[in-house]
């Protein structure tokens, strides 16, 4: 509950750093991620960004929050489907992703270049971005650990360079 609320916090600030430029419309949050999102067994209105969106509305705030989830995704393919999922007007996506490259043992640096790719597309649109680690639980073997270490530096180094917002604790 903590980590939601620290992203929450991270993704609303990030939001209301410009919210005095439009303040008609609602702020548009993206997030961009796989089953988790998607609502993989809870339904679309018990995953992430409804929850999201409802406690944000709570607490006064003025935004609506897109499901852009796909089971199975992996960033490959969020690239792929980024500029259809992420229409002209949002002001900031939650990005994250990972089991599913790790399932299918995607190459930690062809992982990082794709994450890569999708910032510096979702910044060129001015549209700021929350980038979210993902690490999994319990034993690994050197292959996840090396994938995992990988994608954690990047996003640290990434993070410190463009200023973007970046969770890199457990999801």
């Amino acid at each position: 509950m903590a980590g939601r609320r620290a992203l929450a916090w991270i993704v609303l600030s990030s939001a209301l750093l410009f919210a005095f430029q439009s303040l008609s419309q609602p702020i548009g949050i993206v997030a961009l991620r796989d089953s988790n999102t998607a609502g993989f067994g809870v339904g679309r209105d018990q995953a992430f960004p409804a929850y999201l969106e409802r406690m944000l509305r709570a607490a006064g705030h003025d935004v609506q929050v897109w499901n852009a989830g796909v089971s199975g995704d992996t960033f490959d393919r969020m690239l792929a489907r980024l500029d259809r999922y992420v229409p002209d007007g949002m002001r900031v996506v939650i990005l994250q992703g990972g089991y599913n490259d790790l399932l299918r043992r995607n190459d930690p640096v062809w992982i990082a270049g794709y994450i890569q790719a999708i910032v510096s597309r979702l910044r060129a649109r001015q549209i700021d971005v929350v980038l979210c680690g993902f690490f999994r639980t319990g034993t690994r073997s050197a292959w996840q650990w090396r994938s995992t270490t990988a994608r954690s530096s990047w996003m640290e180094a990434h993070a410190m360079t463009t200023g973007i917002a970046a969770s890199t604790g457990s999801t």
